[in-house]
């Protein structure tokens, strides 16, 4: 039983998922060049997440989901990333956004979930990009957001916006929107240097109209008392929502850094340097950057597994993170995607030649390591400095925290 005495899918246990993340690993290996040349994930691996079932690791028990927690978000997602890091990161898209949707009023899960259980969730929340407006039943909503990962494959996408203040004077309040996949429009402007397969495009509205339910204010996802975690009562819902993205981006980090890792250490073992023939292995430099890399990765793994086991206590024993806390946990996940892109340049800087042909995967893995730390939960000084702020006694200027 979960812990909202729903029985849970026998089948979608952490080992069965973990056997369907290497299942997905490895079939995405092979189609890791058509993902790039796509930029988006190509249908084939949309339907082999939906028969695998791996995207459904944080959805709600009541609609057939996991209902697990972000240390199996991580490993899950990780894994898949440790062979292709668009795959990994989308896969960690749709499953944040199910976490996300767990929060909402039923009324909204029962139109996503009730009607394809096994439905793909995507968002891009950048609020300042977005206006609201109320109508009659609902909200009128305009605006252009980019970076919307995984979209080109979802059934629903979430959008985020400022609400216009009800009196003269107040300040706007950060919203967010559920849509259907045929009520947006999308434009298709994904030309990247890295995670060039995650489709992360942008999604435009214009004077849209959405009802009532379909929307949940971000002060709603902040103490565990959301209309969702009410319906579950389950400490996964209890966790709040922004406090917890560092993980998502985090999972797919450490799974890329992995990747390059495990590339690098099985070419190098059998590698001999062409100038001299003696075995690159056999080179202390080489030896030395192995170290520097593995130590790199397997620390950013127990820093977010740590946090996240953390997290999920406190929302278990019904406690709520201090803001510092908070804060921290935003921080780690920076800190340890600044780890494994350390892991990763370590090792390109000594792959030689031959990782600069488009062929070699290491290649691929220096290109995603950056474009992950590109994202605002993976950019050091902004979450350092958050964090700084509430160690230091300041008030937060995260206002989504």
């Amino acid at each position: 039983m979960s812990a909202t005495g729903v029985a849970k899918n026998p089948q979608l246990t952490r080992e069965t998922l973990m056997e369907g993340a290497r299942t997905l690993r490895d079939k995405s290996r092979t189609r890791v060049n058509e993902t790039e040349s796509l930029r988006r994930l190509p249908e084939v691996v949309l339907s082999e997440i939906r028969e695998l079932r791996v995207h459904r690791v944080l959805q709600p028990a009541r609609y057939g989901g996991a209902e697990l927690n972000f240390g199996a978000l991580m490993d899950v997602c990780g894994t898949v990333a440790e062979a292709c890091a668009s795959t990994g990161w989308v896969l960690a898209q749709y499953c944040m956004h199910a976490f996300m949707i767990g929060s909402w009023p039923q009324e909204m899960q029962e139109e996503i979930w009730g009607r394809k259980p096994d439905s793909l969730l995507s968002g891009s929340l950048v609020f300042p990009l977005g206006r609201a407006k109320r109508d009659s039943g609902g909200y009128r909503v305009s605006g252009r957001w980019p970076f919307a990962s995984g979209v080109p494959g979802s059934d629903w996408h979430m959008c985020s916006a400022f609400l216009e203040p009800d009196r003269a004077g107040e300040p706007p309040v950060m919203i967010m929107f559920m849509l259907p996949k045929t009520d947006y429009e999308l434009i298709d402007n994904w030309h990247v240097i890295g995670l060039r397969g995650t489709g992360s495009i942008d999604v435009k509205l214009d004077n849209h109209f959405v009802p009532a339910h379909r929307a949940l204010t971000v002060e709603q996802t902040k103490m565990g008392q959301a209309p969702g975690a009410i319906l579950h009562n389950s400490p996964l819902y209890r966790i709040p929502t922004y406090a917890a993205f560092g993980f998502v981006q985090g999972g797919a980090s450490i799974g890329n850094a992995q990747g390059m890792y495990d590339s690098y250490v099985t070419e190098t073992k059998t590698r001999a340097a062409k100038t001299t023939g003696r075995s690159l292995a056999d080179h202390q430099a080489m030896q030395l950057r192995v170290a520097e890399a593995g130590a790199c990765i397997d620390t950013a793994r127990i820093l977010l597994q740590n946090d996240a086991a953390e997290m999920y206590r406190l929302a278990a024993a019904q406690e709520y993170p201090s803001m510092e806390q908070r804060t921290r946990y935003r921080r780690d996940g920076a800190f340890a995607s600044q780890l494994c892109t350390r892991g990763v340049d370590a090792l390109y800087a000594v792959a030689g030649g031959g990782a600069l042909y488009t062929n070699n995967p290491m290649e691929r893995y220096f290109r995603d390591a950056h474009a992950i730390n590109a994202h605002i939960t993976m950019n050091w000084e902004v979450n350092a400095t958050a964090f700084g702020r509430a160690a230091l006694g300041l008030p937060s200027d995260s206002p989504a925290l």
